[in-house]
């Protein structure tokens, strides 16, 4: 039996909390990591990155390269009056050739982005995910659109603009809203042009 006079249960105290710290803080350590994101570190040392702010356009590029591996070609996007159920027929149509925005980024990364904006970015995260796609894409594009299209849609403003842009896509095809019918509305041989402002 031990007996421990009043300085040696200040000691065993002392000794018992700092263990309790030291279990604690080991369970995840953040590591700084350049640019937008921080690795945590659990008690196993497996990594895991998180973001820590706002997603800039780069991000949101970097998160769909993660997913599509690459490039996207045969990319699908869609403006009113065409409609994302339209687009989403257009792409069952060759599943394994066609691909829109969906396929690459949820409602739910959006959502889970938006907490980390303050609200005026936080209502762009889609217009920097339509750029951010439109520049990873590549071959031939394709809208679901028509008459009546708003010049300050996001397709307009950014997707159409960017297609154009980055040397990457031969041809952009204008798709009937009812009979999906392609019409070409640019190729390559026109123009390319520049960049437009980022959101």
């Amino acid at each position: 039996m031990f007996i421990f006079s009043s300085s040696d249960n200040s000691l065993l105290r002392l000794l018992l909390l700092t263990i309790a710290l030291l279990a604690v803080t080991s369970s995840t350590r953040a590591l700084p990591v350049k640019g937008v994101t921080s690795v945590e570190l659990n008690a196993r040392g497996a990594a895991q990155s998180r973001p820590q702010q706002c997603p800039s356009i780069k991000d949101i590029e970097a998160h769909i390269k993660a997913k599509s591996g690459g490039l996207v070609k045969n990319a699908v996007y869609w403006s009113y009056p065409g409609s994302i159920k339209r687009a989403e027929a257009f792409v069952a149509r060759d599943r394994g050739d066609r691909h829109y925005i969906y396929d690459f980024v949820k409602n739910e990364d959006i959502a889970r982005w938006g907490n980390l904006c303050p609200p005026e970015q936080g209502n762009l995260l889609w217009a920097r995910a339509s750029y951010a796609f439109a520049k990873l894409s590549k071959g031939s594009a394709y809208v679901v659109t028509g008459q009546g299209n708003p010049e300050d849609s996001i397709w307009q403003k950014y997707e159409f603009q960017v297609l154009k842009a980055t040397g990457q896509v031969n041809s952009v095809f204008s798709l009937d809203p009812v009979s999906l019918a392609p019409t070409m509305i640019w190729s390559r041989n026109k123009k390319v042009e520049n960049f437009p402002k980022e959101p």
